[in-house]
């Protein structure tokens, strides 16, 4: 059944207000990253991998208000769906390095990293072309509109594109999180090594934030129809998910910075006292 006018009118607004609340928690992680020397670590590397992601579906997020002209709703619906699985392939990147820094580290894992990106981009740049080619030949799938935005359509094309590699990814991450659990009960019950498993609750805020998308998406398959409040739920969760990881960036952000004020930064950056801060600031997240 069509959306009225003021339904979808609430709809942008909370769209809006969400693209802004995520780029400032956004743009606060990626400068954050690259103003201050103890956050470089491989860890908090993947971590604003996945906001430069994030990033990018936000400005497609953006493109909304202007997607009445043809070709910029091809591009809204472009970024959209490279961005998505960009941010999935993240999250399972993240999730597998997690667990085995903690079961078995190696020292060299940075060296793959590289290796990662390429293949990140390499499989977000499948579903995309796909529906691009079908765009501009038979359009058995193309970018259009959906709720006053656009991206993959028929349903059938956005559920087998989308919706079933974030129903891996949430089924994944619970398989991934009672392993990484177990580990560290296992291996280090003193919480030694928290530095990767201090960042497992982003992918955990992806999943949870996708969840009324999925439903919202499932619903539509079956009734070809939507429940209002559950689209609208939808989009705001969807459209906070990059504020929200900077709120839990800035919580753990704000406890190491109480602890590099007791000194000197260089001289902090120098000392043991560092990692030390570090797994305390880390363990109480």
């Amino acid at each position: 059944m069509p959306r009225s006018e003021d339904e979808l009118a609430t709809i942008m607004l909370m769209n809006g207000i969400g693209t802004i609340l995520s780029y400032v928690g956004e743009l606060f992680m990626i400068y954050s990253y690259f103003a201050h020397p103890y956050n470089r670590r491989y860890s908090m590397k993947l971590v604003i991998s996945l906001i430069f992601s994030d990033v990018g579906y936000t400005f497609a997020n953006t493109l909304s208000y202007f997607n009445r002209n043809h070709h910029i709703c091809f591009i809204e619906g472009f970024l959209r769906c490279f961005f998505v699985i960009s941010s999935l392939v993240w999250v399972m990147i993240m999730l597998h390095i997690s667990y085995k820094q903690i079961v078995n580290p190696s020292p060299r894992i940075e060296e793959g990293y590289p290796k990662l990106l390429a293949l990140n981009i390499g499989l977000s740049m499948v579903p995309v072309i796909v529906v691009a080619f079908s765009h501009l030949t038979s359009q058995e799938a193309y970018y259009g509109h959906f709720l006053g935005f656009c991206g993959v359509v028929p349903e059938f094309w956005e559920m087998v594109l989308i919706e079933v590699p974030m129903w891996f990814l949430i089924i994944s991450t619970g398989f991934y999180i009672y392993w990484i659990v177990r580990a560290m009960r296992t291996l280090h019950p003193n919480k030694t090594n928290v530095e990767y498993r201090s960042i497992i609750i982003y992918p955990i805020i992806l999943t949870v934030l996708w969840l009324p998308n999925t439903i919202d998406r499932i619903i539509y398959f079956f009734t070809d129809d939507t429940i209002y409040e559950i689209a609208l739920l939808h989009i705001i969760a969807t459209r906070l998910e990059g504020f929200a990881n900077a709120v839990i960036y800035g919580k753990r952000h704000l406890k190491i910075l109480k602890a590099a004020k007791k000194r000197s930064l260089t001289s902090f950056l120098k000392s043991g006292a560092f990692a030390q801060e570090l797994q305390i600031s880390e363990a109480d997240l």
